[in-house]
């Protein structure tokens, strides 16, 4: 016959609880941003402002004169 084998359990722990602290975070210079930037988006920083501000000009256009132009044709009826 065989002796069943025992099923280990596990000892109470003696040991304190590591409690973790929160530490500061490290400070990153303006050039170090820049490198982070373009390593994690493919472009400088400097063609990612020009872009942003290319983006808006272009929807500050549109809604200024494209989008204030009003569709001609069959009016409204009933409220909206």
């Amino acid at each position: 016959m065989e002796t069943p084998t025992p099923t280990p359990t596990p000892a109470p722990s003696t040991a304190p609880a590591v409690i973790a602290t929160p530490t500061k975070p490290p400070v990153m210079v303006k050039p170090e941003v820049q490198a982070a930037v373009a390593v994690a988006t493919g472009s400088p920083l400097a063609v990612q402002a020009i872009t942003v501000l290319v983006l808006l000009g272009m929807g500050f256009a549109y809604f200024r004169f494209i989008g204030s132009k009003k569709a001609t044709g069959v009016p409204r009826t009933g409220k909206s």
